[in-house]
Order: structure tokens, then C-alpha cells, then sequence
């Protein structure tokens, strides 16, 4: 029935995989939102990166593609890809310039971030970064410094050794892909966001359901109006959060047996359900097993599917940026004047602009 060398055949084989389960696996974009494209570098001349332990990069992270590829994506802009001689040695581009290799390189991945600008709607104006003294001094500009979001926090892409800490830029003191040492009491969070389908037109919304004689609330689509207190929730920025529609105070419920999704308030909870959790993929929203929102924001027949320009993109605009948990009380970023500012209250409004780097 199986063969090692040629897979499954005959009865066993078909049999084995008549009744198989396969978990689909899907890659984490979240993480650091850097993907790669195999591209043709003969016509282009590139510089390399040194090893640079101020960046944690050393030796160890071109052992294999999938380590240089890693690295890669947690360096910024300070990364172009990844190349592979013919001898086998990667190396981390730094610089792509027109010209022609004095080196034999047989594969060149290049890399595509996935950013975020933080845009003011109050100002019209965008969060931007300009290096001053050995760290990235924040200003309010027509046109902003980009970010990617991982474990809960905005990373500088043009200082990848730097995070957003509301007032200030504050360097990273530890490797920036070691989850185990990101403090989840001091991630990022949004809340009072409308979520929108930019493509569609549609913005995630609270909708009716009949639960025998009660009237209870699930989600759904509509059209977009950033004014509606349906269209406001909670959520997280990366890692899996639950949603909290800021209307109804209440976070979404899963019934374990019937699946069915519904907000309750913290005393209405039973043994039967368990918060809704979602997770970022690539810009897109994903439930427990992989299956995005759709653009109308019902759920997904299918498993997530990459797409470097996806319909199901949902964008975070109109939002409170508030720290999970800070012990001075403030925990809105806000604008004073010309300035960003950490405060206890606050009703400004933040939303994400995407770009591809």
C-alpha cells in the first residue's frame, strides 16, 4: 500500500487517504509582514549586508534560506532579500543597483514588506521619523515614516532597532523576533475602530439574530459610515485578540457545539461558549483555523489564501491607539499641538494607510 519512495498506491494507500485528515498549514505573514519573489538579478548589481550584531545579525542566520529569510524580514529597509551563490553561500542584500554581479548568483529573493503609516484624522497629518543624535526623534508630517506591526508593537522600517512607545522611539533591547521576551502587558491595541473593505465598500457591523424569544447580535457587513456606534470595535494589532463591539460593551462568543457566533457580557458567559478569537494574516482577518472574513465580512468557505492584493483586506481606520495595560494610566496616544503624546483620555482618531516596500 505505501511506498516510501513513490508515495501511497493500491487498496492501503487509497484507503489511508479516503479517511486522512490533513491540518492545513498556512504561512504566518503577522510576524514580521515580509513575504519574497523569486526575481531575476542578472542585470543588477547588488552590496551585501554585514553581520551586525546591534541588529542581532550574525553567522548563524545564513545557515539555510528559511534563517536568511527570517533575518531579512526583521531588518526593514536594511534588507533588500536574499541571495544564493552558486556555491551554495546566502547573503542578505543591502543595495540593488543596475550593473552586472562580479559574483555567480543563481537566486535572488527579493523581499516585499508589508507596512503601516499611523495617519492623524484630526490633523490630516502622519506619524514621521527622522534620525537626530543617534534616535529617531518623532514629528507630525504630510507624509509619514512606515511601520510593520509584530507581537503586539510598530517597528520602525527605516529603524528596524526601534519601537513606537507613544512618546518617543525607544530601541529595542533584546533580538526583535524573541517573542518570549515582548512584554504583552505593553503591546498595542485599537479600539473604537471601523474596520473597512476598502474594495467592497463595506464595514464590519453588528447584526440582528433571533435566539428563541431574544434578539441577539453577531456580525456581519454594511455599508461603510464611520459616524455608526455598530460599526466601532475593539481588536488587536497582531498575535490572536478577541472582538469587542464598543456599542454593546461585549465581546463576540463562540458556542462550542453549534458554532454559532454571539455577543455576550461578561455575566452571560456559560460553559458552552468561549471568546471568538481572530487573528491578522497579511492584512486580512482570520478566525481560529485559517478562514478569512470575506470582503462582506461573512465568514469564508475557503482557507486563507496569500494574495499580495486580497479582497478580503480589511483596514483599521478611525481607531483609539491604546497600550493593553500601563500602570501611569496613559494610555492613549494622542496630538498636543505639534507633538505626540501619551495621555489618560483622549479622543483622537488614528487609522492605518497600507503601502508594499
Amino acid at each position: 500500500g505505501i511506498n516510501a519512495e513513490y508515495g501511497y498506491d493500491g487498496l492501503c494507500g487509497d484507503a489511508v487517504l479516503g479517511k486522512a485528515c490533513f491540518t492545513p498549514v498556512f504561512y504566518d505573514y503577522d510576524r514580521a509582514n515580509a513575504y519574497y519573489t523569486e526575481t531575476d538579478i542578472s542585470l543588477s548589481r547588488v552590496s551585501f549586508l554585514a553581520y551586525d550584531r546591534d541588529f542581532h545579525f550574525t553567522e548563524e542566520d545564513t545557515l539555510n534560506i528559511g534563517l536568511a529569510k527570517n533575518r531579512c524580514a526583521w531588518l526593514g529597509s536594511k534588507c533588500k532579500g536574499v541571495v544564493e551563490a552558486a556555491d551554495g553561500e546566502l547573503k542578505i542584500v543591502a543595495s540593488i543597483q543596475k550593473g552586472r554581479n562580479r559574483r555567480d548568483l543563481v537566486k535572488f529573493f527579493q523581499k516585499t514588506q508589508m507596512v503601516v503609516y499611523l495617519h492623524n484624522e484630526d490633523t490630516g497629518k502622519q506619524i514621521s521619523l527622522k534620525m537626530k543624535r543617534g534616535f529617531p526623534k518623532i514629528a507630525l508630517k504630510n507624509k509619514g515614516s512606515p511601520f510593520f506591526t509584530s507581537y503586539g508593537r510598530f517597528i520602525s522600517y527605516n529603524f528596524p532597532n526601534f519601537e513606537f512607545e507613544g512618546n518617543s522611539m525607544v530601541q529595542l533591547s533584546f533580538d526583535i523576533k524573541n517573542s518570549q521576551k515582548v512584554n504583552p502587558e505593553a503591546q498595542w491595541a485599537l479600539e473604537e475602530c471601523n474596520l473597512q473593505n476598502k474594495k467592497s465598500g463595506m464595514s464590519l457591523d453588528l447584526k440582528e439574530m433571533e435566539d428563541g424569544n431574544e434578539i441577539q447580535y453577531t456580525i456581519g457587513g454594511s455599508a461603510t459610515d464611520v459616524q455608526s456606534d455598530s460599526q466601532r470595535f475593539s481588536i488587536g494589532i497582531s498575535g490572536t485578540w478577541e472582538l469587542v463591539s464598543d456599542e454593546l460593551g461585549q465581546t463576540l462568543m463562540l458556542n462550542k457545539k453549534t458554532k454559532i457566533r454571539s455577543f455576550a457580557p461578561e455575566n452571560g458567559r456559560s460553559r458552552k461558549t468561549k471568546p471568538a478569537v481572530y487573528r491578522w494574516n497579511a492584512r486580512q482577518i482570520l478566525g481560529r483555523v485559517g478562514k478569512p472574513l470575506d470582503e462582506n465580512f461573512e465568514k469564508g468557505a475557503g482557507y486563507f489564501e496569500f494574495s499580495s492584493d486580497p479582497v478580503n483586506e480589511v483596514t483599521p481606520t478611525h481607531c483609539k491607539i491604546v497600550r493593553k495595560n500601563d500602570d501611569s494610566g496613559q494610555k492613549l496616544v494622542v496630538v498636543k499641538g505639534k507633538n505626540v503624546k501619551m495621555a489618560r483620555e483622549g479622543d483622537d482618531r488614528w487609522s492605518f494607510e497600507y503601502d508594499d516596500m
